[in-house]
């Protein structure tokens, strides 16, 4: 799975929110392993329990700025 940022926001209405957390979750079980675009999407996905540290590695944008 590859993380580009999260479906859901403090800024969505709470029955939205939950519906987005909980497909993550739900998907989450079946995941081998996930693959975020920034550390911070990584540590979100972490700090939210989505997956743990080992499940997750940083690959960024291969576009040289």
């Amino acid at each position: 799975h590859t993380v580009h940022g999260f479906g859901f926001t403090p800024l969505q209405k709470a029955p939205l929110r939950i519906v987005f957390k909980t497909a993550e979750r739900v998907m989450a079980r079946c995941t081998d392993h996930f693959v975020t675009v920034s550390e911070a999407d990584r540590r979100r996905g972490i700090e939210m329990g989505l997956f743990s540290p080992e499940r997750a590695t940083v690959i960024r944008a291969a576009i040289d700025l």
